[in-house]
């Protein structure tokens, strides 16, 4: 092989228009070897022999002559070429944006948003059960319906209620439809502020025709036919059975413990930004979500009465709200 290559580097040398001609096939069309290499035939050069020959000598040489101005790394390249792979390494580890820290913060993301969701579903519960347990000290609004209303009460609704001999219906006369009246409160409770509501009922006669309730609403403005408010959220006695009605349903749920003839009740409504707990002699009838906008909270009790005022036996024998 070395003497092949020998022989080719003589006959280059020997021959300049041959080597023109070998640079310009390696370079390739387009090439100044090879336009000079072209101009030099056009104007009649040639080579040994006939142009035949000529291009066969040359290819020949072109196959030969791999050694012929190859590129060799020189001394030392290996080591700097690893030595910058080992500098492009250190300066990828330095990069905040590399590919394995943008995957890391991918997955926190991911894991972060699905604790978010995890937070949001179950804080209700959670606001709830705490509901049950706070302890309200302060007294923010209170009457004992033993004469007129205090300052922060105000009587509402068609049916005439008597404040002051226990909460009752002064109504004696005879009705098919549904008449509401009561007590509600005119200062407010902020959204943002967890209370309670509280109040005794006395039960000295069960009857369809008059249904006690305890509501919180965010809407005051009383039907002047029925004395109901658009927003509210009721615990109520209809027959012997305890319900509980939510504002946007506005559908009766029936809860365990009945009530019976000559039974005081303390009903409780601990309310809080989301959610409510309402609680019967301690018990704990209902929890969830209030449905209740972030708007003030007006309180209050009502009697609905339908039939004959007569047997209309249900007195309120206090009511209160409290706040921490």
């Amino acid at each position: 092989m070395s003497e092949t290559i020998s022989t080719t580097d003589e006959q280059l040398a020997a021959d300049p228009f041959l080597q023109l001609l070998t640079d310009a096939l390696r370079a390739g069309p387009g090439s100044p070897e090879w336009q000079q290499a072209v101009a030099r035939v056009n104007a009649g050069e040639k080579g040994p022999g006939d142009e035949y020959a000529l291009l066969v000598q040359a290819r020949e040489n072109l196959a030969a002559g791999k050694a012929y101005r190859e590129v060799k790394p020189g001394v030392g390249f290996t080591r700097k070429l690893f030595s910058s792979i080992a500098t492009d390494t250190a300066a990828a580890k330095k990069n905040p944006l590399s590919a394995s820290l943008i995957s890391y913060i991918g997955a926190g993301l991911v894991v972060a948003t699905i604790g978010v969701i995890l937070f949001w579903l179950t804080q209700g519960t959670g606001e709830s059960e705490e509901l049950a347990t706070l302890l309200f000290a302060n007294t923010r609004l209170s009457t004992d319906f033993k004469s007129a209303l205090p300052t922060g009460w105000k009587t509402f609704g068609p049916l005439v209620v008597d404040p002051a001999k226990g909460l009752m219906p002064t109504w004696t006369g005879k009705s098919d439809k549904v008449l509401g009246g009561g007590v509600v409160s005119t200062d407010a409770m902020r959204a943002s502020e967890p209370f309670q509501v509280e109040a005794t009922f006395q039960f000295q006669k069960l009857s369809d025709d008059i249904i006690p309730q305890l509501f919180v609403t965010d809407d005051p403005d009383f039907s002047k036919e029925t004395g109901i408010s658009p927003h509210e959220l009721v615990w109520e006695v209809s027959g012997k059975a305890q319900h509980v009605a939510l504002p946007e349903t506005q559908l009766l749920t029936s809860v365990s413990r009945p009530v019976v003839e000559n039974q005081n009740i303390t009903v409780r409504i601990v309310v809080g930004v989301n959610n409510a707990v309402i609680l019967s002699d301690g018990n704990v009838l209902w929890t969830g979500a209030s449905q209740l906008a972030r708007k003030p909270r007006y309180v209050g009790v009502r009697l609905l009465c339908r039939g004959e005022g007569k047997d209309n036996r249900v007195i309120v024998k206090q009511l209160r709200v409290m706040t921490k």
